[in-house]
């Protein structure tokens, strides 16, 4: 791989917003590494005795990164305007998410008697000792916001301590029971057994008013068939939680990807669950998606682990084929920076520099690169083209009956794997078909379809991931757009663009891999 030399760092910097940033920082000092943690706001938590070999930024923010896995330059700023620069070989985002009553969307306005669950949660023995004697507490979960198993699980567990006073009258109204979560649904039982009155609406909603100093609950009982009313002492509401009030800046500065609701770690069956789409990359805790503290826990412990992997890998990786640049051939466009899903492609002096650590092999590069410039070691041009000629020649020049010519250029993360599958399984294919691996649906560039067809083949077809599984995270997508601007140029040559077909299976979809091909030769068959 063309490009400096890598100094490989062993510094692990952890970006945290919280007491939880110290957790997962003495998890990764605690294997051996050298921590630096940076955290946005000031907490009594994290003091210079529980430090230990943690260098502690407090508080700092993530101003820029430069480089990659292995050689991360980092700017940390703080509130004075002075910056700290450091070098890490990874980085961990530890970021909490927010929560928010949710009392503006019941439209309630500020009293005391209305709570949210981790204000009663912080200390319940205080909340209870300010309850009068026969006094009534509703809990609400969902209805203006989604609800979660754990949340709902401190539900049951707070609700079933204060009905143990015997006194007390306590009330659970939920919208949905979310039981997946390990023992919800037995905290619920024991709750019930306490004497807590659990209420679960299908169609409809209660009404919180305010009534003068008075609130009252009003709803439709479905299960009496009537309307109960009265005015509890206390409501206690469910939060909602929100995106880390830095994940926008974070997302900008680490060329990391959120979600449509602004957490960390966009959708990807490959980024699940501490991954992110970038190598040395890590997200862990609520910042990324709502989960409960235990499983906070149990990514602190996770993630120290893979970060050991990593760094510890990061040799071996070095010594692996992946990308070279032929200088002389680039036309300094960056076009190859620019569509890098991995972000293993950085720019210096204008030109295009690759990161043997955090490239995946993808391609992508490779297909967008006008000038020919790029090669991927794993899957060089020549070798394709060859591998494509050998497959064509072998079962055209050996054929002679009524069946179709089809090439299938599969991706080796899906649609390769499904095609082992239905052979391993013996399933019938109705036509002459050659299976050619490709790294990435990505990898497809339109000197390969146009050599395929050269050669005589009578389909073409592109199998990649489906679109929101992509292991390159837009590998499947890019490769989509390619084939539909080849589309025009087929046409444009007088070559039926249906010839040219693009779809995406899954990797154990061995029937779907026979069916597709089956159906597309009976199409060929007919014409």
């Amino acid at each position: 791989m063309n490009g400096k030399e890598l100094h490989i760092s062993k510094n692990v910097l952890v970006l945290g917003n919280s007491s939880y940033g110290y957790q997962v920082a003495a998890h990764v000092r605690d294997n051996g590494y050298p921590v630096i943690l940076s955290i946005t706001e000031p907490s009594d938590y994290i003091s210079d005795e529980k430090a230990g070999e943690i260098e502690i930024l407090m508080p700092s923010v993530l101003v820029d990164v430069k480089g990659g896995p292995g050689d991360f330059k980092v700017v940390l700023g703080f509130g004075d305007g002075s910056q700290a620069r450091r070098t890490c070989g990874c980085i961990i985002v530890a970021m909490e998410c927010s929560w928010v009553s949710a009392r503006k969307a019941w439209n309630l306005p500020p009293r005391e008697n209305v709570l949210s669950l981790s204000q009663v949660c912080s200390d319940p023995e205080a909340f209870m000792g300010k309850l009068d004697h026969g006094g009534k507490i509703v809990f609400v979960c969902g209805f203006v916001q989604n609800s979660y198993s754990f949340t709902q699980r401190q539900v049951a567990k707070i609700a079933g301590t204060l009905a143990k006073r015997p006194d007390l009258h306590v009330y659970v109204l939920m919208e949905h029971f979310k039981v997946s979560e390990q023992g919800v649904e037995k905290q619920i039982r024991r709750a019930r057994d306490q004497g807590v009155v659990f209420v679960k609406f299908s169609e409809s909603r209660p009404d919180i008013l305010v009534n003068g100093d008075k609130i009252v609950i009003k709803y439709y009982d479905e299960g009496l068939g009537g309307w109960v009313e009265f005015s509890p002492d206390a409501v206690v509401l469910e939060e909602s939680s929100y995106p880390p009030p830095e994940a926008q800046v974070l997302s900008r500065a680490l060329e990391v990807r959120l979600d449509n609701q602004g957490f960390f770690q966009a959708d990807s069956l490959h980024n699940l669950p501490i991954y992110c789409n970038r190598t040395g990359v890590f997200v862990v805790g609520s910042g990324k998606g709502t989960i409960s503290e235990a499983q906070s826990k149990t990514e602190a412990k996770a993630v120290a682990v893979e970060v050991a992997k990593l760094l510890e890998g990061f040799e071996d990786a070095l010594g692996q084929p992946s990308i070279n640049l032929e200088k002389k051939k680039c036309a300094i466009c960056l076009t190859c920076y620019r569509v890098c899903p991995h972000r293993a492609i950085s720019h210096r002096n204008r030109r295009p520099e690759f990161s043997p650590l955090a490239c995946k092999r993808c391609g992508m590069c490779v297909a967008v690169c006008p000038m020919n410039a790029i090669e991927l070691e794993a899957s060089r041009r020549e070798d394709v083209v060859a591998e494509l000629k050998g497959v064509t020649h072998r079962f055209i020049k050996g054929t002679r009956d009524h069946l179709p010519h089809i090439v299938v250029l599969a991706c080796q993360n899906s649609a390769y794997d499904a095609y082992l599958l239905a052979r391993q399984r013996g399933l019938d294919i109705q036509a002459h078909t050659g299976v050619v691996k490709i790294p990435c649906g990505g990898r497809v560039d339109s000197e390969t379809v146009l050599k395929a067809f050269a050669n005589g083949i009578d389909c073409v077809m592109v199998l990649a991931c489906p679109h929101d599984s992509c292991k390159s995270s837009d590998g499947s997508m890019a490769c989509s757009q390619t084939i539909e601007v080849l589309h025009e140029m087929l046409e444009e040559t007088g070559i039926d663009a249906g010839r040219l077909i693009f779809d995406t299976l899954g990797p154990g979809s061995a029937m779907e891999f026979v069916d597709l091909v089956n159906q597309v030769a009976k199409e060929l068959e007919e014409r």
